[in-house]
């Protein structure tokens, strides 16, 4: 049993180690000390209804824009665990650096068609979320909000099989995302979706974010 346990920890490490060098990763992704304004990867992993967290699809599921260059097609692999967990983990093209703050910084931006507005609504009104990665800190966010009275919030969580109904929805369009530090290491970090835009045909979005 012991072998097997060694032989298991030695195909982690190969796994991780050609993984970083095959994805460009720096060391300091993986070793966790920064140094001032240096660059810190926030990597995308997956997305799903709240309610079905065993329900998971690729970040890119939803008809998000992406931002001009190659970041997406750029993955980091972690260790057996994380795989067999269906952990895969894109660079996001989220720039941010160590200890500096980041003013509201345009991503990307998109015209959304029909199909996408349905499929943002559809999403919403599951209430979708994400996770992300900083640092190997985990980080969850919610896709948008549901425009719903009270009395119809409370009717709908009164009655779980009334989620899938498809109600004015919002998209979250800006991440901001609080960080914090102690020393050369980052302990901590915090999202908070904001400036909601209607999910409807013909509406242009500006997805954007802040670091601070």
């Amino acid at each position: 049993m012991r072998v097997v346990v060694l032989s298991l920890f030695a195909v982690g490490v190969v796994t991780v180690t050609l993984s970083l060098q095959l994805t460009g990763v720096c060391a300091d992704d993986d070793s966790h000390y920064y140094e001032p304004n240096e660059e810190v990867m926030l990597w995308i992993n997956r997305i799903g209804p709240y309610h079905n967290p065993q329900e998971t699809y690729k970040y890119f599921h939803l008809p998000f824009c992406k931002p001009e260059g190659d970041h997406h097609q750029k993955h980091k692999y972690a260790g057996i665990g994380e795989i067999l967990q269906g952990h895969e983990l894109m660079e996001s093209g989220m720039h941010m650096y160590f200890a500096k703050n980041q003013p509201k910084t345009p991503l990307c931006n998109q015209v959304l068609t029909q199909k996408d507005a349905e499929k943002f609504k559809r999403a919403i009104s599951q209430h979708y979320w994400y996770q992300f990665f900083l640092d190997d800190l985990p980080i969850w966010g919610m896709v948008g909000e549901i425009q719903a009275t009270e009395e119809e919030i409370l009717e709908m969580e009164a009655h779980p099989e009334r989620e899938h109904e498809v109600k004015d929805s919002y998209i979250y369009t800006t991440k901001h995302l609080s960080i914090a530090y102690n020393g050369d290491r980052i302990i901590e970090v915090n999202l908070t979706s904001e400036d909601p835009v209607e999910a409807k045909a013909g509406q242009n979005i500006e997805f954007s974010y802040i670091v601070e």
